[in-house]
């Protein structure tokens, strides 16, 4: 368990330190000082569309040829070799540091970013369990949400510790 614990960790931190010149570091650049309201309507639109375009992709990709079931539960807690419980934290992870990043280019606090942004890798994965839940082969499973919520949570509470070491 600890060997896992210790894989997600890494994993989930590794790509933040390996950017690319061209990208700029969030942690050192300037955001601005008020909110711009035509950066702000530029990242809830950008939100929201890939948000509708990711679930109908995802219908239209993976879901489309199975048989609709009553909703129900899968325990895959025990398989896959927990990789597919590392996707799932490392995406809801990414997800809500995109999130709250594009909050602070639209001139949010940090404070106000942080509870907009911080939930929105839960709220981008969900979905998926959801879709699970009612179609034949998968179902929902309670691993992969605890998954999701350790990497949005993990982001968040991250960031919510450098900005109280900050003040």
């Amino acid at each position: 368990m600890f060997r896992l614990f210790l894989f997600l960790f890494v994993l989930i931190l590794l790509p933040s330190h390996g950017q690319s010149q061209h990208i700029v570091n969030p942690y050192t650049e300037q955001y601005p000082d008020s909110l711009n309201k035509k950066r702000l309507y530029t990242v809830v639109a950008t939100e929201a569309g890939s948000y509708l375009t990711g679930l109908s992709l995802l219908y239209f990709i993976w879901y489309k040829d199975h048989a609709r079931v009553p909703f129900h539960f899968y325990d895959d807690s025990k398989g896959y070799l927990q990789i597919d419980k590392a996707g799932h934290a490392f995406s809801a992870y990414r997800e809500s540091y995109a999130a709250y990043h594009a909050l602070r280019w639209a001139g949010m606090d940090k404070k106000r970013a942080l509870i907009f942004g911080g939930p929105l890798g839960l709220v981008f994965q969900t979905p998926i369990e959801i879709f699970d839940g009612l179609y034949e082969g998968w179902g929902f499973s309670w691993s992969d949400m605890v998954a999701n919520t350790f990497g949005s949570l993990l982001f968040t509470s991250q960031e919510a510790i450098l900005m109280s070491r900050c003040f």
